[in-house]
């Protein structure tokens, strides 16, 4: 209780008040940066920059401040075929979203609660490095929402951080000087490209770009309506938006064989990814899914609708 007076009679705002009882309660351990997948420099996690795009791959990392405040950036990229000039070469084509969330935190015991503040986001945008022959696209704003407050169980094992909410989790390490990124070589003017199979030189569909109404019915019935956006040059790369606009997660794949593989960021914690199979038939598509978890566990399946919207 006495460090809770000299708190208020110091610092009586009650903004700074919080931080300053939340800085009381953050082990040393936990405070400092982790992170899960690649490291990039700090300014490519700078909350609201545009130095995202100089990711080439996936990245988290969370920030946990000895004040009781926090910030985390999650970088997800995608990779996508696309053709090359006229040709029947196809190269990949690497894509970004970006999520970014600040607020402050507390630490109950074993339990870690982050209270969102802030949100921002940026979808569908090529990193600055992108293959030639690629096409660009600046990325669209996320619409991303302020969320509730998240609890999560943590422990620290093996120099990692772990946080587990629901039925997945995260493991977080701290990164060391070899995890940082060499000096990026010089840019190459050559495509990357693989011999197109016989059923990619000569399509017999329909392409796939455009707004599709999608209905996704799990085997014991339970469905999940969205909408997907798609650009189809033969690979499809696309995102998934809930029926309130917001976004859900992304699709690529390719039409002309059906295999589509769509992820869907449910929280902080939970990555589901539905792969499916089926056909497109003018405006339409029927198939199956099957869903993993974050782990790439099988988890469950069902049937897949989409129709073309107008």
């Amino acid at each position: 209780m006495s460090f809770v007076l000299r708190c208020v009679r110091v610092l009586p705002a009650l903004t700074v008040l919080s931080s300053c009882l939340a800085s009381a309660a953050v082990p040393s351990a936990v405070a400092g940066e982790w992170f899960t997948g690649r490291v990039f420099t700090p300014a490519t996690y700078a909350f609201g920059s545009s130095d995202f795009k100089n990711a080439n791959g996936s990245s988290r990392r969370l920030v946990l401040n000895a004040n009781g405040t926090y910030e985390q950036t999650v970088i997800s990229s995608t990779m996508s075929a696309q053709g090359f000039g006229m040709s029947t070469y196809l190269i990949s084509c690497e894509s970004l979203n970006v999520a970014w969330e600040r607020g402050t935190f507390k630490v109950a015991g074993s339990t870690l609660t982050l209270q969102p503040a802030q949100a921002k986001g940026v979808n569908g945008s090529s990193p600055s490095s992108l293959n030639n022959g690629c096409t660009r696209f600046n990325g669209f704003d996320s619409g991303a929402k302020v969320g509730a407050p998240r609890a999560y169980s943590y422990k620290l094992q093996g120099g990692a951080l772990h946080l587990t909410a629901s039925n997945a989790s995260l493991e977080l390490r701290r990164a060391t000087p070899a995890d940082l990124p060499a000096p990026a070589p010089a840019a190459s003017n050559e495509p990357v490209y693989r011999a197109p199979l016989p059923s990619e030189r000569r399509p017999v569909y329909e392409g796939a770009t455009g707004k599709w109404t999608t209905r996704f019915v799990t085997s014991d019935g339970q469905p999940l309506d969205a909408r997907v956006v798609m650009d189809d040059d033969r690979g499809v790369a696309g995102t998934v938006y809930g029926l309130n606009g917001a976004v859900l997660g992304n699709v690529s794949g390719n039409s002309a064989s059906g295999r589509l593989e769509v992820t869907l960021y449910v929280d902080d914690a939970t990555t589901l990814v539905f792969r499916v199979q089926g056909a497109f038939d003018g405006d339409h598509f029927k198939g199956s899914f099957t869903a993993f978890d974050r782990a790439g566990g099988e988890i469950g399946g069902g049937t897949v609708t989409m129709e073309r919207a107008r």
